[in-house]
């Protein structure tokens, strides 16, 4: 059975304490935890598809470049298949899919 991940990476980091930074974004070593947690998925076998929540598209522009790290290093060729607004306007989905491999 195939399985859906859903990463949340829509909120504000208010408890950070730092304007302007993004928890998901802070430096880890050479990387950051965004990367670390849609690399698990890309890299599962039970992953079939990633479902990304994100703020704005600022945030959502930054992502899209540790998408395609991710994506280089793993020699994926992993697009997008939709972006979709909800009715909560401060609420955005970014959904990928992979495709498996024959």
């Amino acid at each position: 059975m195939k399985h859906i991940a859903i990463l949340l990476a829509g909120g504000s980091s208010k408890r950070m304490k730092q304007t302007g930074k993004d928890k998901l974004l802070h430096p880890i070593r050479k990387t950051n935890a965004f990367r670390l947690c849609y690399q698990a998925f890309a890299e599962s076998l039970e992953i079939e598809n990633i479902i990304i929540v994100y703020r704005d598209e600022e945030q959502k522009a930054l992502l899209e470049k540790e998408i395609d790290l991710v994506h280089l290093e793993l020699q994926s060729d992993f697009k997008p298949i939709l972006h979709w607004q909800s009715a909560l306007s401060h609420v955005n989905l970014y959904i990928f899919m992979t495709v498996p491999d024959q």
